[in-house]
């Protein structure tokens, strides 16, 4: 898909079926929703780690951008099934984290391309000293996909951990270690494509040495989601108390269920 299609489908087209869970499953259906709970469990887990397992196995910036999609996604079904407040919370907070995490990481696989045309990592690395405003957002939105504290990725997957561990500790520790191969694609697609310096040809020296950074239009499709990833994960208690209220009345309907 082209780079807009991209985002479009990762930010929000991807979040259609997981709202569809906390909209119509949960509520509408509260008996089928706990008698599956282990069922989507034990499928959230094994995206969450069969997909980081992929992700870090691509030498393409967006097979491995894609899978990690699913990955993330893995922790909004398991947190939504989770079925208490800091699970659900954390499964709708992931979701929106994951539209601007996702979203921006795939903005940035289409300026690289751009400018190189290629989406191999092969073909790339050392950029980050002739593009630094773009290796900079590039970064943010990666260690905010990777959870890092302080930023968006780290609440929502906080909080489906926290939930799912009141229910199934052992789901809650399978899902848990798989942030680890997140943290490991996420930090090696960022090496691949923005260091390793040592290893530029002359050739490719030149070839760097003529890029241009973000001009002003794609900065500003840039840094609504990088300041989204700051503003959640640095008070995420606004974003909760909007939600909670709709949170608590799913619930409420499971438990009348």
């Amino acid at each position: 898909a082209p780079t807009a299609g991209s985002v479009i489908l990762a930010a929000v087209l991807l979040k259609m079926g997981t709202y569809g869970f906390v909209r119509f499953s949960l509520p509408w259906f509260p008996e089928a929703s706990k008698y599956f709970m282990p069922v989507i469990f034990t499928l959230s887990v094994i995206a969450i780690i069969y997909t980081a397992m992929m992700a870090i196995a691509q030498t393409h910036i967006k097979r491995l951008i894609a899978y990690s999609s699913v990955s993330h996604m893995g922790f909004v079904t398991m947190g939504t099934f989770a079925l208490n407040p800091e699970g659900v919370n954390g499964a709708i907070i992931t979701m929106i984290s994951h539209g601007l995490t996702s979203g921006a990481l795939f903005l940035a696989a289409g300026f690289i391309y751009e400018r190189l045309h290629s989406y191999e990592m092969k073909d790339l690395g050392g950029m980050a000293k002739f593009v630094p405003v773009f290796a900079t957002l590039f970064m943010i939105s990666a260690m905010a996909s990777a959870g890092l504290p302080g930023l968006s990725g780290f609440v929502g997957e906080f909080l489906s951990l926290l939930g799912t561990f009141k229910v199934s500790i052992l789901t809650a520790v399978l899902a848990g270690l798989s942030l680890i191969v997140g943290a490991a694609y996420t930090l090696w697609l960022y090496k691949k494509t923005m260091f390793e310096e040592e290893l530029l040809s002359e050739e490719k020296i030149k070839q760097y040495s003529k890029l241009k950074d973000l001009n002003t239009a794609e900065l500003w499709s840039f840094l609504p989601f990088v300041i989204f990833m700051f503003v959640i994960g640095i008070y995420p208690n606004w974003w909760i108390n909007l939600i909670n209220n709709t949170t608590q009345f799913v619930l409420h309907k499971i438990v009348g269920g």
